[in-house]
Parts: structure tokens; sequence; C-alpha cells
């Protein structure tokens, strides 16, 4: 099965609805570069692109649905990542460190964004969430939250992100984790150190 195969498939449920995929079968991340080392890269889909190893390919979906409290559909990321060797552990190392590290960023512009790990779903052979919780100078009292929600499967890494948004809504798209772990799980049949996947 291809890379894309693995992603959420184009039928949702719940109304949520696939916008677009792209696979890349290069090292690194998703737009075939590799961001600067920092902690801006724990916001959104970049929380594994910074990794201590370098994904052997990877793919992303961009979706939507939902009844956003903000109103509009919510918006959402998956990644899929595959790892050589244990690489893909080596990231989620990676990930925690770099949480630890960076656990309050403040922009110019006055925008306060605390950043922390929690255990993730028990789904995978080993998860996590990276969580945002940002607050606005030019805005007092609103709060937005941009979690990525990170489950490893053998060499493959499994990432759902939001920007920054109320809470509910960034609930709303992790929810849809369970189908984007078992379309993996299911079409991949990873085992240790390699996989059986194609990247086109």
């Amino acid at each position: 099965m291809s890379l894309r195969g693995l992603l959420l498939p184009a039928s949702l449920p719940h109304g949520w609805k696939l916008q677009a995929a792209e696979v890349d079968s290069a090292p690194g991340s998703p737009a075939g570069v590799t961001p600067p080392r920092g902690c801006q890269v724990l916001l959104g889909e970049d929380v594994v692109d910074d990794s201590a190893t370098a994904a052997g390919a990877s793919a992303l979906a961009r979706f939507a649905g939902g009844h956003s409290v903000a109103g509009g559909p919510i918006p959402g990321t998956e990644t899929l990542y595959v790892f050589p060797g244990h690489g893909a552990r080596d990231a989620l190392t990676a990930v925690r460190a770099l949480a630890r590290r960076c656990s309050k960023q403040v922009s110019a512009d006055g925008t306060t964004t605390l950043f922390s790990v929690a255990a993730g779903p028990r789904l995978g052979d080993e998860s996590l969430v990276v969580r945002a919780r940002q607050t606005y100078r030019t805005d007092p009292g609103v709060v937005r939250y941009a979690d990525a929600e990170v489950v490893r499967i053998g060499p493959f890494l499994v990432v759902l992100s939001t920007v920054p948004m109320p809470r509910a809504d960034s609930a709303a798209v992790a929810a849809l984790l369970p189908l984007a772990v078992a379309r993996v799980t299911r079409g991949a049949h990873p085992s240790a150190g390699s996989a059986s996947v194609q990247h086109s």
C-alpha cells in the first residue's frame, strides 16, 4: 500500500471532509525542508519535523468539518511519517525534550505560548500529546489551544494537529485519531525497523 493510502480516507465520519493530500518521498518534513531548530516547531504540524532523526518519507492531509464554537468548519492536519531503524522512537524522545526546553515562549507581539507534554491515548506502541496554550496581549481574556497528538506504530508516527483554536474544537480534531491509527495499523503491517509500504 502507498503511504498516501495510509492517511485518513476521503470519506470521513461526522461531516468531516478531506481537503488535500500530498506525499513527500524525500527525507525530512512534508514540505521537503527542515525548519530551523527552535521552539516554534512545537506549534502544529511541525512538531515532529524538527526531530533528531529525519523521516524517510512523509504524507500530509488537510481536513475540515465538525461544528466550530466560533462558527464554520474546524481545520485539522494529519501528518504520517515513516522512519528508518529506530527513528520513530528517537523522534518522540526529541519532541519530549523540546517541549521541556521550550515550556514558555513570548513573541514580539506579546503572544504567550505555554507548551507541555501529556500522555497520549492508549493507541499504537506509544503516544503523547504536545499541548500549546496561547494568550494574547492584544486580546486579553482570550485563550486558544493547539494540540499535536502523536502515536507511534512501529516505524510510523501518526500526527493529528491543529492551529490555535478553542479547546472544544481541538478536542473534536483529536476524536479522529483512532481512525487515523487504525488505517496505518491495518494497511502497513510494520515490522521492527522496516515498513512494507510504498512512498508514492
